[in-house]
């Protein structure tokens, strides 16, 4: 059970941080720094329902970390999720109306295996694990069923992926994918939910952790159905977006070794794949994500790799070019974009493993 994040563990810290190189057209802050130290996924998000974004950190010891950024500067809470045995680190965040009452809540995924709620009722945070099995480290929420209803996916190490439904008071957890020993090998890591196909149907796409393909999870006719994608390398995370200017969305893969895909769905032929960093240097890139990090109206695709640098991928003219934005001095995982000041200005931000949120800003058009 601990194999996966032991390997992770070992991989970071073998591999130290290139030299800082911030780019000239961006600025970078330190938003703060989390004595506690190792932070993992990110989250931009009105957790609170007050008509204001914080910014929320999971932390490899079992705290919830929350930035906020008030009179021009930042100030950050701490609430301890996980608190028994040696594996309550927590790996990944997901903020949304998941109980479908249009309150908004942090659902967190704990090494383990415990799902917890976290909600902010009458000025506190309050509690709930809502769901166990095995080794979770992946956690999202979307409407698969064709209906107006949001259900919470979640899945891990040696664990299937699941579905859990708010309903009458109570959760209930169904799995996605099939519930026998050849699937329970499998690795569900860092997943994304998107309209991959173009087609308005919105899918889960599930790297599989140390094997060279993608799940693909349609809900049709009341029940999941499965479809593989196969990769030429070991995958660990997927992103979905419109970033080419051509009205569609395609899906990012990327794998162990550094190498990022570009996948994109032809209803005659199926996928093609583009190898978008061919010049990969064995860097594993744990962090996908894709939005506005410019602010001039156009999506990007950033990416986080193991020995912390941080990149921009920009599609234009027909061809694929990539930037460092910087390399910071510790490992990151992560990475996202959002409105993480409520200035209606978009960055990005990176935790990383020394316990420092940073900050990016575009400033190249100024």
């Amino acid at each position: 059970m601990k194999t996966i994040v032991l390997l992770l563990i070992f991989i970071i810290f073998l591999n130290p941080s290139e030299k800082s190189k911030l780019n000239n057209n961006w600025r970078k802050e330190i938003v703060g720094q989390y004595e506690g130290g190792w932070l993992y996924e990110v989250q931009i998000g009105d957790a609170r329902n007050e008509g204001k974004n914080r910014i929320y950190v999971a932390g490899f010891d079992g705290w919830l970390i929350e930035w906020t950024y008030e009179n021009n500067k930042w100030s950050y809470n701490y609430f301890q999720i996980s608190e028994k045995g040696k594996d309550k680190r927590l790996i990944c965040l997901w903020i949304g109306n998941g109980r479908n009452d249009g309150k908004n809540r942090i659902y967190a995924s704990c090494v383990n295996g415990n799902l917890f709620e976290i909600s902010f009722i009458n000025g506190k945070w309050e509690k709930e694990i809502i769901f166990s099995k095995g080794f979770l480290v992946s956690v999202g929420g979307e409407i698969l069923h064709g209906d107006t209803l949001h259900h919470i996916y979640t899945g891990g190490y040696q664990t299937a992926l699941y579905e859990l439904e708010y309903q009458n008071s109570k959760w209930n957890a169904k799995p996605v994918t099939k519930s026998n020993k050849r699937f329970h090998s499998r690795d569900i890591w860092a997943f994304a939910i998107g309209n991959g196909q173009n087609d308005g149907v919105k899918r889960i796409y599930c790297p599989e952790w140390g094997n060279n393909r993608i799940y693909e999870y349609s809900f049709e006719s009341n029940k999941f159905k499965e479809n593989k994608i196969e990769m030429k390398n070991k995958t660990v995370k997927t992103e979905i977006g419109n970033v080419m200017g051509d009205n569609r969305n395609h899906l990012f893969v990327a794998e162990k070794f550094g190498h990022i895909y570009e996948l994109n769905y032809h209803h005659e032929k199926g996928w093609s794949k583009t190898d978008i960093q061919p010049e990969a240097k064995n860097l594993s890139r744990y962090g996908l994500c894709i939005g506005n990090g410019r602010n001039d109206g156009k999506d990007r695709l950033y990416s986080v790799a193991q020995r912390g640098s941080i990149c921009e991928h920009n599609y234009e003219n027909n061809k694929w070019s990539e930037t460092t934005i910087d390399a910071i001095s510790g490992a990151t995982v992560d990475c996202t974009l959002g409105n993480g000041r409520n200035d209606d200005t978009i960055r990005v931000y990176v935790p990383s493993v020394d316990g420092h949120l940073y900050e990016f800003t575009y400033i190249g058009n100024k």
